[in-house]
């Protein structure tokens, strides 16, 4: 019914942890196919292991050509009806595969999500599993699904892992080779063609944040891709003239962009294209809307000196806003 796709590279360290969390599931009948995408350390070893002591394991061994090659090889691969996506170095409650699966076949959705728990390492609670079966499930449409993706819904989220989808909606779609943040040039399109997409509440799938991650690299050129992919969606929901969803992706570029131009501000890019510009002051406004848990550390790397004064109006504003409400 699943296949199970997990890129891998550079992870020898936490392999082990998450392949056994995936091999440990109460749905034991899947695929787990491991794609060495030519990683220099000891996990092809790892995998080819894993393979020897278990069937449902098969192993890929390619030459290093990223991630999204990666788990474009996986999808070519794989036999089962259902994809789910899992990094290498993240972990999956007990029951995801099962609780998932339970999420499409009750309500026939082509597409189930579930929430994410964020850890480090020494942190996660154990044991992995959410118990007590499905919990809280909502049913909603491809459209509305994307429209929660791009307004920050708390279980929706630009991601392939956390979620289950129909193998067939991969048929004419891939990842984008050579590209970071390969999630959103396809992701919202793929929830925005799905009929229906189902919700599961619970915390199930486990990311490690790591601080040599993809994610976490220093801020670069590179980091517009994340810009572009974006731009691909806009293009999409352009060419199909759905005014709403246009405007939840627009609004959502401009979010980005403006984090993105304080991130480019600190490291001191220069030669950004012009389509992927904003003035500082603006953005430094929406990151403060936006995102106003990083809001006073990124401007205090900007403009250390502001830092005191910015305080003190936050708080005459709050002792306002205090005074007026008695």
């Amino acid at each position: 019914m699943i296949s199970v796709i997990v890129p891998v590279y550079k992870v020898e360290a936490w392999l082990p942890d998450c392949v056994d969390s995936i091999l440990g599931q109460t749905l034991t009948e899947f695929e787990l196919i491991l794609i060495d995408d030519g990683s220099p350390d000891r996990c092809g070893d790892i995998c080819d292991n894993y393979a020897a002591q278990d069937p449902r394991v098969r192993v890929i061994h390619q030459q290093n050509a990223g991630l999204s090659a990666a788990r474009n090889a996986g999808i070519r691969a794989a036999s089962g009806r259902y994809l789910a996506f899992i990094d290498s170095d993240d972990l999956v409650s007990a029951d995801y595969l099962e609780l998932l699966l339970g999420a499409v076949q009750e309500t026939g959705a082509d597409i189930a999500v579930c929430g994410s728990l964020h850890f480090q390492d020494g942190t996660l609670p154990l044991p992995l599993s959410a118990g007590n079966g499905l919990g809280e499930l909502a049913l909603m449409t491809g459209k509305e699904a994307c429209k929660a993706v791009y307004s920050k819904h708390p279980y929706m989220q630009i991601s392939a892992w956390g979620k289950l989808f129909l193998a067939e909606l991969w048929e004419q779609t891939q990842f984008p080779v050579g590209k970071l943040y390969e999630d959103q040039w396809v992701i919202p399109l793929l929830l925005y063609n799905a009929h229906t997409v189902a919700a599961v509440s619970k915390k199930l799938y486990y990311y490690r944040e790591r601080p040599n991650s993809i994610t976490s690299l220093r801020f670069s050129l590179k980091n517009y891709d994340n810009i572009e992919g974006l731009d691909h969606a806009v293009s999409y929901f352009r060419s199909l003239d759905d005014k709403e969803i246009l405007r939840c992706a627009e609004s959502h570029r401009t979010e980005v962009l403006a984090l993105w131009t304080v991130l480019a501000k600190i490291a001191k890019l220069r030669h950004i294209p012009p389509a992927w510009r904003m003035p500082l002051r603006k953005a430094l406004r929406i990151v403060q809307t936006q995102y106003p848990q990083k809001y006073y550390d990124l401007l205090n790397q900007v403009y250390p000196l502001r830092i005191p004064l910015a305080r003190a109006k936050h708080r005459i504003k709050r002792l306002l806003r205090m005074e007026q409400l008695r």
